[in-house]
């Protein structure tokens, strides 16, 4: 298993499943909204921000979305 962020990036990195858990991680409360008219408040989540992934990588500027594949 592996992450990967790859596109509008001068070079493509790829984290194994042992890497990316190496990396840094905090904990998140948020309100989630779906389109669907529901919300769920508080909602705790852990995890790897998205900021501390893309510090490995040199956007295009012509970069303008992002999106996850799995």
């Amino acid at each position: 298993m592996s992450f990967t962020l790859q596109g509008l990036v001068a070079e493509p990195v790829t984290w194994s499943w042992q890497e990316l858990k190496a990396l840094p991680s905090q904990d998140f409360v948020v309100d989630i909204s779906c389109v669907t008219k529901w919300t769920h408040l508080d909602m705790r989540w852990h995890g790897i921000p998205l900021d501390t992934l893309m510090e490995h990588v040199r956007l295009d500027p012509k970069a303008a979305y992002a999106i996850a594949y799995s």
